[in-house]
């Protein structure tokens, strides 16, 4: 259990008081009555940001990833502009740079290069 839970227990079914309670957790009477509205009321902007995370996986994989996955590791002109299309379309799908960047396993620099330059821009592409 908890300890906010353990001391909203105490609050709420204990018959334990304010005074008693911030002694006891060594608290101020503002956590205490933090502690008691979150318990009471929940954490939507919690659930909200988990939702969101879960909505961002389940884009990645059913989205992106396979796509991702089948582009070649090289670095010829179509594989570059294929890369940068995918990074700009989960980009406009609110992913920002770094998750990008963690997913694709590229460097967050090359994420912000393909998203600042130019969709036609191929000067910097590098064959090999």
């Amino acid at each position: 259990m908890s300890k906010d839970i353990k001391i909203y227990t105490e609050y709420e079914y204990g018959g334990k008081s304010v005074a008693y309670l911030t002694k006891k957790y060594h608290i101020a009477r503002s956590t205490l009555y933090n502690i008691i509205d979150r318990v009471e009321k929940g954490e939507p902007e919690r659930v909200e940001a988990c939702a969101r995370k879960c909505v961002q996986n389940a884009r990645w994989q059913y989205l992106y990833q396979a796509r991702y996955l089948s582009i070649p590791k090289n670095r010829k002109k179509e594989t570059v502009e294929k890369l940068k299309t995918l990074i700009r379309e989960m980009h406009a799908d609110h992913f920002v740079a770094s998750e990008i960047a963690k997913l694709t396993k590229k460097d967050r620099s090359t994420i912000n290069f393909h998203l600042n330059s130019n969709a036609n821009d191929t000067k910097t592409v590098c064959k090999k």
